[in-house]
């Protein structure tokens, strides 16, 4: 996964730094900056078919399992031993493939990460997964579980597409899980990733996150924090920086910036993300509805892909997650509770769990800042802004139409050093927004005026043939 850091540019004798989203090339797995990202010197830029890039990418794609297996087999003595250091009992065996093929063969090849079987003479199985074909490379062992993994059948504009019956089936299982993540006595009092000290005592520490929750120089890593207004102004600064540096959001830099300034002063003013977090529960944060295993009777047994999981406050924790709300009437700016959020509230009320019955009750509030660093121009605006309540910041009343609401943000925010350099550099200013505003209007009005007219003309003809 390309983290937000610089990466230095890989063109021969190049010394720049590249800071953006998917710095590293999907197909030939190289970083170029924009100098050299050019059809001159990077080759996939050349490429004018499908059948090219797709030979490329199978290309690098093998060139970079074979340095994976060499790696592996070279540091095979060192993970054994680690390995024998962890599970001293039995003897365990490192399984690597003798070529690519046969990991190929294998399925244990995903999308970021290569894995290999171990095995012990007690006949447990665990697995090494290594994402890095050079040294020094992290790796890390799972224990291999028994089980189905299914992938819920959910698109990002739907809801789940299941018949009644696997629906409720499906969100009881979450429901139980969430249920008995509740239960846990977790020691701390900060928001951030679940770490230990050299003694072994439980501790919270900086958040491991992705997209721009970072910094692009070490030490990278952002948190712990005490409150989740703290957590989400570090997140919004963050953003902020990025765009500004255009390394995210670069199709609508200003919009972004100055929608991130709202989000800024909107979490400023919130009373509830100021409160203190007195407990936190565990996040899972990767709820996409394969994170789940199944036994053959479909019941949920277990939860898989716990890397990117933090502590946080209750709300958030036990808000529901995005499987089960993420779609168009949300895109849309609507905050009203899905049909399965409704169905996960019942579920706990006939548990007695009242109190997570109101985490998915008010649970926008923290979905909607999930999308901190994510500006898309599709999603409604006043979505964001219903759930901090009626009167969110002083004197705060911004327009829903995008050109309006750009106008007003642009007013409200102009002694912003931040966007006054944004504005600069990108040569835009609130007289420019006006007369984009002004031309807007007159179009839509325009077309109104059109479809009445075609309409009337519908009618008339209609009333002559009858």
């Amino acid at each position: 996964m390309p983290e937000l850091i610089e990466w230095p540019c890989q063109f021969p004798s190049c010394q720049n730094q590249v800071l953006r989203t998917f710095a590293i090339c999907d197909t030939c797995f190289e970083v170029r900056c924009n100098t050299h990202n050019t059809p001159e010197d990077h080759v996939c830029k050349s490429f004018k078919t499908r059948k090219a890039f797709e030979k490329k990418a199978n290309e690098s794609k093998r060139s970079y399992l074979k340095n994976v297996i060499q790696q592996v087999r070279q540091c095979s003595n060192i993970i054994t031993q680690e390995v024998n250091q962890l599970n001293p009992h039995h003897q365990c065996r490192l399984i690597i493939p003798d070529n690519i093929d046969q990991l190929l063969k294998s399925g244990l090849f995903a999308g970021f990460n290569v894995h290999f079987a171990i095995t012990f003479d007690d006949g447990s199985k665990w697995l090494l997964r290594v994402r890095q074909d050079h040294i020094p490379f992290d790796y890390f062992f799972y224990e291999f579980l028994e089980g189905t993994t299914w992938q819920v059948p959910k698109t990002p504009f739907f809801a789940i597409d299941l018949p009644e019956d696997k629906l409720v089936k499906l969100i009881e299982g979450c429901a139980k899980i969430q249920m008995q993540l509740s239960l846990l006595s977790i020691p701390v009092n900060e928001i951030g990733c679940l770490s230990s000290d050299e003694a072994g005592k439980l501790t919270v520490g900086p958040f491991i996150a992705r997209g721009c929750f970072q910094t692009p120089k070490s030490p990278y890593l952002l948190g712990p924090f005490g409150t989740m207004k703290d957590r989400y102004l570090a997140h919004i600064y963050a953003a902020l920086w990025y765009i500004a540096a255009n390394a995210v959001s670069w199709q609508s830099p200003v919009d972004a910036y100055i929608w991130h300034l709202e989000l800024k002063e909107l979490v400023t003013n919130s009373q509830i993300l100021a409160n203190p977090v007195e407990e936190v529960f565990i996040k899972h944060d990767d709820e996409r509805g394969d994170h789940f295993m199944w036994d053959i009777e479909e019941n949920i047994v277990g939860v898989l892909d716990w890397e990117w999981a933090y502590a946080t406050c209750k709300g958030e924790a036990f808000a529901a997650p995005h499987i089960f709300y993420e779609c168009l009437a949300f895109i849309r700016g609507q905050n009203q509770l899905t049909k399965e959020e409704n169905i996960l509230i019942d579920i706990y009320e006939k548990n007695d769990r009242l109190d997570l019955a109101d985490c998915v009750r008010n649970g926008r509030l923290y979905q909607r800042l999930a999308k901190i660093g994510l500006y898309n121009p599709a999603f409604t605006r006043k979505g964001f802004m219903e759930p901090f309540g009626l009167n969110p910041a002083p004197e705060f009343d911004p327009p829903n139409i995008l050109v309006d609401w750009r106008i007003y943000m642009m007013m409200r925010y102009q002694v912003n050093e931040g966007l006054q350099e944004m504005l600069k550099k990108h040569d835009y200013s609130i007289e420019k927004a006006q007369i984009e505003a002004v031309k807007w209007h007159k179009d839509q009005k325009e077309q109104q005026e059109q479809k009445e007219k075609k309409r009337k003309e519908l009618g008339e003809d209609r009333g002559k043939v009858q």
